[in-house]
C-alpha cells in the first residue's frame, strides 16, 4: 500500500516515517532509549525505529505485496506528458512533391496535354507546373522561368521530333537562341541539380551531344522514357508514375 507525506512524496505504509523527509530523529526513539542512529551495510545513516534502512531497497512482506512504482511513473500516470503542438507532425513537415513539364507547342501540345492530365489525375493538380503564361511587363523573363523551375522537385523535359530543329519566324533555330524559354527552362533546371527527365514522345529519338548548344549538352546523359501513342501509352505513363514516386520516395 501507498501512502503520501505532508510533502507530497510516495512511499509504502511499512515505513513509520516518510524515507525522504528528515526524521532521524524521533520522539519514539528518545523515549525508548534505542541509540537514536543507525548505520546500514550500504553506509546510509538512518533512525533505528526503523526495522530497515528506508534508504535500500527491501522485500516486500506477505502483507504488503502491492508493488511500489516509481515516482516518475506516478506522475506520468496522474499527468501524462505533454505534446508539444508547435512542433510540426511528420505529415506536416514533409516535403511538398511539384513537377515541372518544359515543352514545345508547336512540337508536343497534345501529347503534352495527355501526359499532363494523367500526372495531374494521380498527384494532384497543385503538383504539376505546366505553362509560364503569367509573366509581369517589365520582369526579367530568364529570372521569372528560372524562379518557376526552382520551386520544382523534378523537371520532365518533353522531347518530340521538332523539338530540336523547331525555327523561329527569322528561321534560326529556337535552341540556339539565350532567349528561348525551353532552353532557359532546361538550363534552369541543371544549374540548380534538379533531377531532369526526358519524355521521347512521337518517336523522338535522344538528342545527340553535338546537336545541342553546350549549356544543354549534359541533357544527353539524363536517362530518358519514351511515351508511345496508343497502344502503348497509359502503358507508359504507368511506368513514368512509378518511376516519379521512387524517386520522391527516395528523397523524402
Amino acid at each position: 500500500m501507498l501512502t503520501n507525506c505532508p510533502k507530497g512524496h510516495v512511499y509504502s505504509v511499512k515505513y513509520q516515517h516518510c524515507p525522504y523527509c528528515p526524521q532521524l530523529e524521533s520522539a519514539e526513539a528518545r523515549k525508548s532509549g534505542i541509540n537514536s542512529l543507525a548505520n546500514c551495510p550500504e553506509g546510509h545513516l538512518y533512525s533505528a525505529v526503523y526495522q530497515h534502512c528506508p534508504y535500500c531497497p527491501q522485500p516486500e512482506s506477505a502483507e504488503d505485496s502491492t508493488p511500489i512504482a516509481p515516482l516518475e511513473k506516478l506522475i506520468s500516470v496522474i499527468a501524462p506528458p505533454r505534446i508539444d503542438s508547435s512542433q510540426p507532425s511528420p505529415q506536416e513537415s514533409k516535403i511538398p512533391r511539384t513537377i515541372f513539364i518544359s515543352y514545345r507547342r508547336q512540337d508536343s501540345n497534345d501529347v503534352t496535354g495527355r501526359i499532363y492530365d494523367r500526372l495531374v489525375q494521380y498527384f494532384g493538380r497543385e503538383t504539376i507546373f505546366k505553362d509560364v503564361d503569367s509573366i509581369p511587363l517589365g520582369i526579367d523573363f530568364r529570372e521569372s522561368l528560372g524562379d518557376a523551375v526552382g520551386k520544382c522537385n523534378l523537371f520532365l523535359a518533353v522531347i518530340g521530333r521538332q523539338w530540336l530543329s523547331s525555327q523561329s519566324e527569322s528561321g534560326a533555330r529556337r535552341l540556339d537562341d539565350p532567349r528561348d524559354f525551353v532552353r532557359i527552362e532546361i538550363e534552369a533546371a541543371m544549374r540548380r541539380d534538379i533531377p531532369v527527365i526526358p519524355l521521347l514522345v512521337q518517336g523522338a529519338g535522344m538528342p545527340g551531344e553535338k546537336d545541342l548548344p553546350p549549356s544543354l549538352q549534359a541533357l544527353v546523359f539524363r536517362n530518358a522514357i519514351p511515351i508511345r501513342p496508343d497502344p502503348d501509352f497509359h502503358h507508359d505513363i504507368d511506368r513514368l508514375i512509378k518511376g516519379i514516386e521512387l524517386h520522391f520516395k527516395n528523397n523524402s
